[in-house]
């Protein structure tokens, strides 16, 4: 499969398995006016979304992707996945679908993902060494509700991590992994 095109004349949807969407040179054409919605079967590794596909749902096996598109949304399944985030992301990633492991949004150095909607998520990774800083909402912290961890890839010792919040933060207990928090 070179181009798998997807065509209506609102939103569209189309099922095909992991190893279509990874197949070397595989292109999504969103071909309607509406939200163009992929839904995988069978596991997904180190897969970087294609910019054709607004809202991609994953199969219920562990998965591992990353946005490439800032409006790209991210429906989990059942078992834990890992999303890595792009500078300004503003879609969704919901990763709460059934009583699963451990679900992770993966940031870098200066990515700012306050705009994003997280649900579901268990954990916020920063990946990189070094002195790092990143942006997230109050709520994507966990706010007063269940709170997200917040880790480093490297020892504690090696990495001072900054956290600006965007938003009203209330009831939240900093993470241990956190250097500086600005709000």
């Amino acid at each position: 499969v070179e181009t798998l095109r997807v065509e209506g004349s609102d939103a569209a949807a189309v099922t095909v398995s992991a190893s279509q969407i990874t197949a070397a040179g595989t292109n999504v054409d969103g071909a309607n006016a509406g939200v163009t919605t992929v839904e995988v079967v069978g596991a997904l590794s180190d897969y970087t979304i294609h910019s054709g596909i607004d809202r991609l749902v994953l199969d219920d096996t562990a998965n591992s992707v990353r946005l490439s598109q800032a409006a790209q949304s991210v429906v989990g399944g059942s078992s834990g996945d890992t999303v890595g985030m792009i500078h300004n992301a503003t879609g969704r990633i919901d990763l709460g679908v059934g009583a699963d492991s451990l679900d992770v949004v993966v940031l870098a150095d200066g990515v700012d993902i306050s705009a994003a909607t997280l649900v579901g998520v268990d954990e916020l990774y920063v990946k990189d060494t070094g002195n790092v800083s990143v942006s997230v909402s109050a709520e994507d912290l966990g706010n007063g509700a269940e709170p997200r961890r917040v880790r480093t890839e490297a020892s504690a010792s090696d990495v001072i991590l900054a956290v600006s919040v965007q938003g009203a933060l209330s009831g939240y207990t900093i993470d241990s992994d956190i250097d500086v928090l600005r709000l």
